[in-house]
């Protein structure tokens, strides 16, 4: 990219600005011309650290955190907060980590992502005056439009809206804004008291943990926000992961985690019937082998007075999905079973 962001004490790089704390530079590596981003609109810098800088692929949008209380007006709330500057309107910082009033977070906000199209922002925050009924005592993810600071949400929070039962931290937003991932220790995600990734699915409005076992952390996603890596401990991933060791995982986002359901659709047949035919489903798109055992077992009808008892094996091979039937052989009793 031709805007490099970063931190710096430095008192050299920008006439003005330098003192014992740490601010936010943009250096276009085309013209060499340094600018500082943690200003207040008439050009004050911050009056405390500011750090954790995202920049949006076009240069045009930085993120950070600062503890500075400078940066705009009616700052008061003596936390961490979120800031978005758009490098092309002088002057326009903005406070995010505020509700859809105007109040800023009750507890400190970290990690600023935005989406490489400079459209969206996701962060992690303590605080609980966000959103309404946010009453977990947890650090949560939220996630905004640029365009509209009143469009805060939470997404850290299961399909159903439960809130979640630990922390969640480090969201990383891809391209558009559709999917974002994030490390928790929530046991509601499937922790056991290690880092889990979670996966929440925008046009779904759905969360759920595609990476559950092991220690898994240090999520990022390349320049395009199309590809994620992590690290992890978790040997399942990926065939002869032998080392026990942690490694470096890679994976398109739409592809390894796109969830994967099996269902087995209802059958209902008569006594007077030869066999019952079973269809059983899979859904949505599986990147390795998928096998399914279905076994018979007794329920109302039991095996060999109304049923022939069957195990069957069914194999789904990698970017397969769709239907695949059995069938249990009927015996006539001449009693209905429900």
């Amino acid at each position: 990219g031709r805007i490099v962001v970063f931190t710096s004490k430095a008192t050299t790089l920008v006439p003005g600005i330098g003192n014992t704390f740490t601010q936010i530079f943009a250096h276009d590596l085309q013209t060499g011309v340094t600018e500082c981003l943690s200003t207040a609109a008439d050009g004050t810098q911050g009056n405390s650290d500011s750090r954790r800088a995202r920049i949006s692929e076009d240069g045009r949008f930085v993120v950070f955190e600062s503890t500075a209380s400078n940066l705009v007006a009616n700052d008061i709330n003596l936390r961490v907060d979120i800031f978005l500057v758009d490098r092309q309107t002088p002057g326009s910082i903005r406070r995010l980590s505020v509700n859809e009033f105007g109040a800023g977070g009750n507890g400190d906000s970290l990690f600023p992502s935005i989406s490489p199209d400079g459209a969206w922002v996701a962060f992690s925050s303590l605080a609980n005056n966000l959103v309404l009924n946010d009453t977990n005592g947890f650090n949560d993810i939220f996630k905004l439009a640029v365009a509209d600071p009143t469009s805060i949400k939470r997404i850290s929070v299961t399909t159903t809206g439960l809130e979640t039962d630990g922390n969640s931290t480090r969201p990383r937003i891809s391209r558009n804004g559709d999917f974002i991932y994030f490390e928790s220790t929530a046991p509601i995600f499937g922790s056991t008291g290690k880092s889990v990734i979670v996966k929440y699915d925008e046009e779904y409005q759905t969360t759920y943990t595609p990476v559950s076992k092991g220690d898994n952390t240090a999520i990022t996603l390349d320049d395009t926000g199309n590809i994620l890596f992590w690290e992890g401990s978790d040997e399942t991933l990926v065939f002869h992961d032998t080392n026990l060791v942690r490694d470096v995982f890679r994976s398109p986002i739409d592809r390894v985690f796109t969830l994967a359901t099996v269902s087995v659709l209802n059958a209902v047949v008569d006594e007077n019937q030869a066999v019952a035919t079973v269809t059983v489903r899979l859904t949505g798109l599986n990147n390795f082998t998928v096998i399914v055992d279905l076994n018979t077992a007794n329920g109302t009808a039991t095996d060999g007075d109304d049923y022939l008892p069957r195990l069957y094996t069914l194999v789904w091979e990698p970017g397969e999905n769709g239907d695949k039937t059995v069938t249990i052989p009927i015996v006539d009793d001449l009693l209905d079973e429900p």
